[in-house]
């Protein structure tokens, strides 16, 4: 025997302050992009460039204007970037970056191999 039930629902629109709700679900999308993610340490990457012998040697590129320019490498805010990738020297964060793609909450370690492409995909350094 089959059960019926019917369900009534009257959707009304509510002005103001009742739709508190209903109008934060509709902003999500804006919410996500306004909301901001400090790193702790992260302003020690612009100052670890100078201290890496590869990176180094690429910012002088841009302070110099009779450097050779690679086309790979931008400079933006003191940040260095290769190929829309963020260039990490060697400080704590990089460490922080690799065990956070390997065994930390957001991410799961699926391998050496894809643990590696996902830090590629946004970051650059050199072994």
């Amino acid at each position: 025997m089959a059960y019926l039930q019917d369900f009534t629902f009257v959707i009304r629109h509510k002005k103001g302050k009742d739709n508190v709700v209903a109008d934060a679900l509709s902003r999500r999308p804006l919410v996500l992009n306004l909301m901001k993610t400090q790193v702790l340490g992260f302003e020690q990457t612009r100052v670890g460039y100078a201290e890496c012998l590869h990176f180094v040697k690429i910012l002088s590129s841009f302070i110099d204007p009779a450097a050779p320019k690679s086309r790979d490498f931008y400079l933006t805010d003191g940040y260095l970037f290769f190929s829309k990738r963020l260039c990490i020297p060697r400080i704590s964060l990089r460490d922080f970056l690799i065990w956070e793609t390997h065994a930390g909450g957001l991410s799961g370690h699926f391998g050496v191999n894809r643990m590696i492409l996902s830090l590629e995909q946004h970051f650059y350094w050199l072994s």
